[in-house]
């Protein structure tokens, strides 16, 4: 690639290109002062109030859980004065009571589990057996109970996990050599009983007397029950009359897996069944601690035992915030003491607040709005006239026609103006200068070159032999010379001229035959084809002007094709688009070429091809016939073969303001 530049002295610059810069610091009325007083008043209300009612409300909330803190200290003091309050949950020592439920309503012994899902269950595992004869593995026994009351029963549901169900054989009398469950319990009266319930099948099961020997007697009609086979174990549903239960109670699971010595693996439960001095315990919600509670008006307050059961209190969501205690007594964790700490008062307050805060931000925001809706049409008008100020100056082919006039004031805007007006300026005194360059290098040079010339016609016919040929070197050099001029002088002309022409419609499709005819002649040894494949394309513009453009593609494709390759030209209808394609096998472009091709003074030929002595200008000029006629021009490397195709797209039927 052979590129060629000139350097020229340019025109003198302004000697004022930072005198306006500082005018705007001087203004009172700043833009930036503008646009800063209603951002502050969006900003500053808002965020005021909003820290105000917040720390309003935390100062509220900080004086609340000190007095729930307080209520909770003098509940304690209370409990422990009057230790009775906590019923048999003060007394079951480090094993929890088994907390009953009060029931809903009847429940159907059925081993469903449909009238349970709300109710606490006790988990029961390897730390709560009671007698170990094998090596316990985790997957051998586990076991849950649930339990409820009502005036005239209390409930169980005890569901085991067992790995291995043994059922009693239907010709064993003994109800202890196959998994089975002990109950054993203070009636009423203050009397130890103990029960065994074992079945030989799923389903109705009958609870058994047992002696304090071990002995099985009789079944107790008192104790209804239901054994109901599960996946992984079983479930034991049962209903104790009143009578026969009080506050004192415990039940083992007896585990037996092998079905041939049928011996007891493993006992679960909460306490051992053979004694009554070993009885559990079992807690329910205490009046008299309710009572307690109100009488020290605590709201939102809750004693949990070790399990987690309300004894008294009323229920907290569990997604609430609370503030919890644990409760010792005599050193023995009983349970906790838990107050909620959410506090609908304080965040009542601080929703009124806020939305009265939202009410005044908005009419803050209202006004705010407003002020920079006139702010912004008072500037996007002067921005607008600046503009329109601006296009007008500049003409469509990018000359800038005269300086732009300045605009008076002290701030950004008015400051933008006036660098606007010196920037046209001085684009204008180098517009010109650049304009003129080509008529003047051209007018300078060709009376020196007439010299030259006519220095060598007489010198011709002077010399002979060899030197003669140095004559014809440089004949042709200024042959070459006097091309350089002509295209500097054809590319102005046409610069200067593309506004003077008259416009008018004119058939592509006629324009584009008439100039194939004659290209065979005008390249001689070059072969051409032509594809036509729409019909009826009117383009508005230049007719003599597009077959200019046209030749100087065809002549560009001319020099670069290979020897025996023609030149193919394609005229098509895309997108209400006229497209014409100047293909050539040859040479690919330079990927970073492709853009520069379109400036003047840019070349690809080597000296080899520059006989004609071209200056590059053939692509810039069909680049200004194109734009001139609303079209874009492109190149590209082909993608079938080595070569280039040059894209033409015009408009169809283009309403300007030049058209006749």
């Amino acid at each position: 690639m052979t590129s060629y530049s000139h350097r020229h002295p340019r025109p003198k610059r302004s000697q004022s290109k930072h005198s306006h810069s500082k005018k705007c610091q001087s203004g009172a009325a700043s833009v930036r002062l503008l646009f800063f007083i209603p951002v502050l008043l969006l900003v500053i209300i808002p965020l005021a109030g909003y820290v105000f009612i917040q720390q309003a409300a935390d100062a509220q909330l900080t004086i609340a859980t000190e007095q729930q803190r307080r209520s909770l200290s003098a509940l304690r003091d209370h409990i422990e004065a009057n230790p009775e309050l906590l019923g048999n949950s003060a007394l079951s020592g480090d094993q929890p009571a088994l907390f009953v439920s009060p029931a809903a309503g009847p429940i159907t012994i059925d081993g469903q589990a449909d009238e349970w899902h709300n109710i606490p269950a006790l988990l029961f595992d390897r730390d709560d057996l009671v007698q170990i004869n094998e090596t316990f593995l985790d997957t051998s026994l586990a076991a849950s109970i649930k339990m409820q009351r009502d005036a005239e029963h209390t409930y169980l549901l005890i569901t085991v996990s067992d790995d291995v169900v043994v059922y009693r054989e239907i010709s064993n009398i003994s109800i202890h050599r196959n998994d089975h469950l002990r109950l054993a319990m203070l009636d009423q009266s203050g009397n130890f009983q103990r029960y065994t319930l074992a079945t030989q099948q799923p389903g109705q099961v009958f609870a058994r007397v047992v002696t304090t020997g071990g002995r099985a007697l009789r079944p107790e009609p008192k104790i209804e029950g239901f054994w109901r086979a599960l996946d992984d174990g079983y479930q034991i549903e049962l209903a104790i009359k009143s009578e026969l239960i009080s506050d004192r109670f415990a039940f083992n699971i007896a585990d037996v897996d092998d079905f041939n010595t049928r011996d007891i693996k493993y006992l679960l439960g909460n306490q051992f069944t053979d004694s009554a001095v070993e009885l559990g315990y079992l807690s329910q919600r205490s009046a008299e601690l309710e009572a307690a509670i109100n009488r020290l008006n605590i709201n939102d307050l809750v004693f949990y035992d070790q399990a987690g059961n309300a004894l008294a209190g009323s229920s907290l969501p569990n997604d609430g915030n609370q503030i919890v205690e644990d409760f010792y007594l005599n050193d023995h964790l009983i349970g906790s003491l838990a107050v909620s700490a959410d506090h609908p008062e304080i965040e009542t307050y601080r929703r009124h607040a806020l939305e009265q805060l939202a009410m005044l931000s908005a009419a803050s925001f209202a006004i705010g709005l407003l002020l920079a809706y006139l702010l912004a049409a008072r500037l996007l008008s002067r921005l607008r006239r600046m503009g329109q100020a601006l296009e007008s100056v500049v003409d469509d082919q990018g000359r800038v026609l005269k300086p732009m006039t300045e605009s008076a004031g002290n701030d950004e805007i008015s400051d933008l103006s006036q660098r606007f007006a010196s920037t046209t300026k001085r684009l204008h005194q180098y517009n010109d200068y650049l304009e003129n360059l080509s008529r003047r290098l051209a007018h300078e040079l060709r009376t020196p070159v007439s010299v030259v010339r006519s220095s060598l016609e007489h010198l011709e016919s002077r010399v002979s032999g060899d030197d003669h040929r140095y004559v014809e070197r440089a004949q042709n050099g200024v042959s070459r010379l006097t091309n350089i001029l002509n295209s500097m002088s054809e590319a102005a002309r046409l610069e200067q001229s593309l506004d003077k022409d008259d416009v008018t419609v004119f058939e592509l499709t006629n324009v584009l035959s008439g100039c194939f005819e004659g290209y065979d002649n005008a390249f001689a040894g070059q072969t051409f084809e032509l594809s036509i494949e729409a019909s009826d394309l009117k383009i508005t513009g230049i007719p003599e002007l597009f077959a200019q453009m046209l030749d100087k593609l065809v002549d560009n494709a001319v020099q670069f094709s290979s020897n025996g390759q023609p030149v193919i030209l394609r005229l098509t209808h895309e997108n209400e688009m006229a497209v014409l394609r100047v293909s050539n096998s040859g040479q690919k472009l330079p990927d970073t070429m492709v853009d520069q091709l379109f400036e003047p003074m840019i070349s690809l030929r080597q000296d080899e091809q520059r006989e004609d002595s071209h200056l590059g200008l053939g692509l810039h000029v069909a680049r200004l016939i194109t734009e001139f006629h609303g079209g874009t021009i492109s190149l590209k490397n082909r993608e079938d073969r080595e070569g280039v195709v040059a894209t033409v797209r015009l408009p169809l039927m283009r309403l300007t303001s030049k058209l006749v």
